[in-house]
């Protein structure tokens, strides 16, 4: 129950808030997915599988010449320190020497 009052309290007020949040990345990638997916159930979805597949082979055999050109490297690398410090800066030299070979027989075959 209420008592009459000379003075008028406001009441609260109440918002009806409701946020938007918009990510175009997101969005981007819905759409994506959506064609996508429209891709596949039509009839040329055999063809985006081998596509698919060949590609991921090409990065895997692409993969395997990295690391094997990272191991010749780094092979080397350590083939110089240790020599450097058993038969002193001959072995360094002798590197250099063959290290221009390397080079030219590892790109002769690409022109």
């Amino acid at each position: 129950m209420r008592f009459p009052s000379l003075f008028r309290v406001a009441k609260n007020t109440r918002f009806n808030y409701e946020p938007r949040y918009y990510d175009p990345i997101r969005e981007d990638l819905d759409q994506r997915v959506s064609r996508i997916h429209k891709e596949i159930e039509s009839d040329n979805h055999q063809d985006l599988r081998s596509s698919f597949r060949d590609t991921y082979e090409r990065k895997k055999k692409a993969g395997r010449k990295a690391s094997t050109n990272q191991i010749m490297v780094l092979t080397l690398i350590a083939g110089g320190t240790v020599g450097w410090l058993y038969f002193g800066n001959s072995a360094l030299f002798a590197l250099l020497l063959i290290f221009p070979l390397y080079i030219y027989f590892r790109f002769r075959g690409r022109t």
